[in-house]
């Protein structure tokens, strides 16, 4: 792919700068500039899709900790919280394999119900980012959710 210019004898490799953009080469821009692959605990390798909220396909992803023990609240409050913002529920696998798959679908923020939601009413909300996580209770998750989003802008 060299070039040779005859008259002032040079080689290069030629270049295009291209002005047109569509939608596909923005999207694949952003998501080739948002993936980042980061090495977590034993070697393994952590896969995450660091796309600004507000590109993000899901805000929040709810995950129950024991799939028989606390579906039933966390589908509950999926079906109150899939009312205001994109987001999705999940209980297959292990929490730990449910927060790699929440991370690599660039979703910000992981609501885990446990325990204490069912006798405390509180749920841990995990930042995908800094792998944080903070205690709100159940009353506050759609103020979290619009609040903490806005302040990712």
């Amino acid at each position: 792919m060299e070039y040779f210019d005859q008259e002032t004898g040079e080689k290069y490799i030629p270049y295009i700068i291209e002005s047109t953009c569509g939608a596909d080469r923005l999207t694949l821009m952003t998501i080739c500039e948002a993936l980042k692959k980061y090495e977590g605990k034993n070697n393994e390798e952590r896969t995450v899709l660091e796309l600004n909220p507000e590109l993000a396909p899901y805000k929040m992803s709810v995950l129950p900790l024991i799939k028989k023990k606390h579906s039933e609240k966390a589908l509950e409050i999926y079906k109150d919280l899939r009312n205001y913002l994109m987001c999705y529920y999940d209980d297959s696998n292990s929490i730990g394999k449910r927060y790699k798959k929440s991370d690599a679908y660039g979703t910000p923020y992981a609501i885990t119900i446990d325990d204490e939601t069912l006798e405390k009413n509180t749920v841990t909300v995990r930042d995908r980012d800094t792998m944080e996580q903070e205690t709100i209770s159940v009353n506050e998750i759609n103020d979290f959710a619009s609040h903490v989003l806005q302040k990712r802008r």
